[in-house]
């Protein structure tokens, strides 16, 4: 069975997640705030994550465990990006815009670490 780390790193991850896409669909949402809790979940990735070991993982699971861990930390800097659009925007079409991508982010990201977390729980 892989540590408890994993699952607590991909736990913590989600937490971030949820609270930005709750912060994200808030009548007024503060860029700031997304832009902090974004990095948030960047530090999280890097400091946490992407050194956990995988060596206990079935070659074929790690593997997909590569892939998407690759992919969780693409889509959290395209996340961030938006975010710093979202807070350059100018018209109020072009930030309802930027917005949903950001939302359409945080949802990739949480079915990213949702995929994780079957491949923990399936080893």
């Amino acid at each position: 069975m892989l540590p408890k780390s994993h699952c607590e790193a991909i736990q913590e991850l989600i937490t971030v997640l949820k609270g930005l896409g709750e912060e994200a669909r808030v009548s007024e949402p503060d860029p700031t705030l997304l832009l902090t809790q974004s990095q948030k979940g960047q530090k999280i990735l890097q400091e946490k994550f992407i050194i956990l070991n995988t060596d206990e993982l079935a070659p074929d699971l790690a593997s997909r465990w590569q892939l998407i861990q690759t992919e969780i930390h693409r889509e959290l800097r395209l996340l961030a990006t938006n975010i710093i659009f979202l807070r350059s925007s100018q018209s109020s079409a072009t930030a309802q815009s930027r917005l949903a991508n950001v939302l359409e982010h945080i949802d990739k990201i949480l079915t990213a670490c949702e995929l994780l977390m079957q491949i923990i729980s399936n080893k």
